[in-house]
C-alpha cells in the first residue's frame, strides 16, 4: 500500500487492523471495547460469515464494528473516563497521525510503539499516552 491509498476504506481499516494486532491497544490503563455491547455480536457475526468461525480473532470483530460504523470505546480504567469513537472519528483524525509513523507502517518495519501511536492519534487526535 503506498501513502497516497491510505485513504480508500480497505486500506484505512488495513492500517487500523494492524496497528490493533501489532500494538498493545490497551495503552496500560485503557480497556477498548464496543459503545454498545450487542453490537460486538453483529460484528462477530459478520466475521464469522466471511472466514468461518475458528478465524476470529477480536481485531476482525473490533476492525468489522468500525467498517459497519459501530462506536467504539475506549474506559480508562482507573477513573473510567470514556473516549467513544468512529470511522469517521478516526478518519477526521488522520491529518494528526505522525507521518513518520505512517510510513514506517507501510514499509511494515514498525513496532508495537509506533502502533500504539498511530491508534492514539486516530482516536483522540494526539499521543495521549506515551
Amino acid at each position: 500500500m503506498k501513502l497516497n491509498e491510505l485513504n480508500e476504506s480497505k486500506n484505512f481499516l488495513k492500517v487500523i487492523h494492524d496497528c490493533l494486532c501489532f500494538g498493545s491497544w490497551g495503552f496500560g490503563s485503557q480497556r477498548l471495547g464496543f459503545n454498545i455491547i450487542s453490537e460486538y455480536d453483529i460484528a462477530r457475526s459478520h466475521v464469522v460469515n466471511e472466514k468461518g468461525e475458528g478465524s476470529v480473532c477480536i481485531e476482525d470483530v473490533y476492525v468489522k464494528g468500525l467498517e459497519l460504523g459501530m462506536n467504539l470505546k475506549m474506559t480508562d480504567k482507573v477513573d473510567q473516563d470514556i473516549k467513544v469513537f468512529n470511522i469517521y472519528t478516526m478518519r477526521d483524525n488522520l491529518g494528526n497521525v505522525d507521518l513518520s509513523g505512517i510510513c514506517k507502517l507501510l514499509s511494515g518495519d514498525y513496532d508495537i510503539e509506533d502502533s500504539d501511536y498511530i491508534l492514539q492519534e486516530l482516536i483522540w487526535g494526539e499521543v495521549v499516552f506515551s
